[in-house]
């Protein structure tokens, strides 16, 4: 009992963040849960949100993509959470227009987002301290730890 006690907690935690619904926050959850002591590296490669280059036997392909081996739920709420998130998160908003600007395509630029958008939940997750807009509390460098860099 004491597990879904925690498991309530950590909902309501995610549920801090601008844009992250019940479906996202209970798939993060359910991850994190699974995977209690994993890292920041070892979470995206769960979800399979690293970049990978294509290797076919000893030749590899110029080209980077994500290599869809891990959870694929998870990248899907992820992946369509973005479109909110963009729009009310500032600091998936900034690296999702970065990247727009940079000249990256569409669904590069919404990858990254749902791979920063998972590193806050999970920073979140291994802190136990709900969102703190940036904006609202002038001090970006107090949510900075909770935002690495994509």
């Amino acid at each position: 009992m004491e597990g879904d006690g925690a498991a309530k907690r950590d909902y309501r935690l995610l549920l801090s963040v601008p844009r992250i619904g019940k479906a996202v926050a209970t798939a993060l959850v359910t991850l994190f849960q699974q995977c209690p002591g994993a890292n920041r590296r070892q979470i995206v490669a769960l979800v399979d949100l690293d970049p990978r280059k294509r290797r076919l036997r000893s030749f590899v392909h110029n080209k980077v993509r994500i290599s869809k081996r891990g959870d694929g739920f998870v990248r899907k709420v992820l992946f369509e959470a973005t479109l909110a998130a963009v729009r009310f998160n500032p600091a998936v908003r900034k690296t999702y227009r970065r990247l727009k600007e940079n000249g990256k395509p569409e669904k590069v630029a919404r990858i990254a987002a749902a791979r920063k958008l998972l590193l806050i939940a999970h920073a979140m997750y291994r802190s136990g301290q709900p969102y703190r807009d940036p904006k609202a509390s002038g001090d970006w460098h107090a949510i900075q730890h909770l935002t690495p860099n994509v």
